[in-house]
């Protein structure tokens, strides 16, 4: 447990030491990988979006096999990126289609799961689902289906932007750091809403995040997933919009588990504890934030039924 935590420690405040060198994307708490092989050894995981031969590298760019007498485990993940069942539904089923209205734009991601805020009911999802990237102001009418999903304005409008964290994007001078893309949206009618995700059933509680933990998660696009958890206590470069990139910090990773449009899902243990929030991936690793840090960041509660 102390070695635990003094990676943790590592990967939490000395990440610039990994991602100021060229192709890192991110540092977390994982096991060490050999031959394919997961030897249970924790270690620092350190993300690149693309392995490259040593002598490829200048010296202030190779990764030491160990970091403050903790060995390090190089991952290929590519480029992490922000992520989009399609059709509408009544009621409305928690993993499916939704988005903003904007006139003329295409948009879809997901619906997270039911949260209430003081006594309103609302749909958890992402800021950039939601919100566009901080881009849209509160009470923008949000659909199910997404616009990109052939929902229609003002037919299907079920809910309202109704609050949004936003997002610090990195400057050429300042890499500010994030713990969550989330936001909410309050539901005009409960009565359109079932309070189950599809294809998993009610949410029981929350759990907090396992390397090792099974998970599952249902998406807009690739619907029920399942996966384990490999990090935790990641600092992750974030790739959005117009080349604009955040950087996450105490994030959790799994196996790849999304395509783009499954941002905002909720991602669950097998017994249906909320774990994380989807938001970003590559083709190998998705990534989410804790949930309890996206339910006290947003200052509201999961509905558990």
């Amino acid at each position: 447990m102390i070695i635990n935590n003094y990676i943790e420690d590592i990967c939490s405040n000395e990440y610039d030491i990994f991602l100021n060198k060229s192709n890192v994307v991110g540092v977390a708490v994982g096991s060490k990988i050999k031959n394919g092989i997961n030897t249970k050894e924790l270690c620092i995981q350190v993300f690149v979006s693309k392995k490259v031969n040593k002598d490829q590298l200048s010296s202030e760019n190779m990764i030491s096999k160990k970091y403050k007498g903790i060995k390090t485990d190089v991952i290929e993940t590519g480029e992490i990126k922000s992520l989009a069942l399609t059709s509408k539904i009544r009621p409305i089923l928690f993993g499916y289609s939704i988005s903003p209205y904007l006139p003329n734009v295409s948009m879809a991601g997901t619906a997270g799961c039911l949260v209430k805020s003081n006594s309103k009911y609302c749909i958890l999802s992402n800021n950039h689902v939601l919100a566009n990237e901080n881009k849209l102001p509160l009470n923008t009418p949000v659909l199910q289906p997404g616009t990109y999903d052939k929902g229609r304005y003002p037919s299907d409008i079920v809910a309202y932007l109704s609050k949004v964290i936003p997002i610090q994007f990195e400057t050429s001078t300042e890499s500010p750091l994030n713990n969550v893309d989330a936001a909410i949206a309050s539901i005009i009618s409960i009565n359109q809403f079932s309070t189950s995700i599809a294809l998993i059933g009610k949410v029981k509680g929350i759990i907090s995040p396992m390397i090792n933990l099974s998970v599952k998660k249902t998406g807009r696009t690739t619907g029920l997933t399942t996966g384990k958890i490999t990090n935790t206590n990641a600092t992750i470069r974030v790739q959005y919009s117009n080349n604009n990139t955040a950087l996450f910090t105490n994030q959790i990773l799994s196996t790849a588990m999304s395509s783009a449009g499954d941002s905002g899902s909720l991602l669950l243990s097998n017994s249906n504890y909320a774990v994380g929030l989807l938001f970003a991936g590559s083709n190998s690793v998705t990534v989410y934030n804790p949930i309890r840090t996206v339910l006290n960041s947003l200052d509201i509660s999961l509905f558990v039924g």
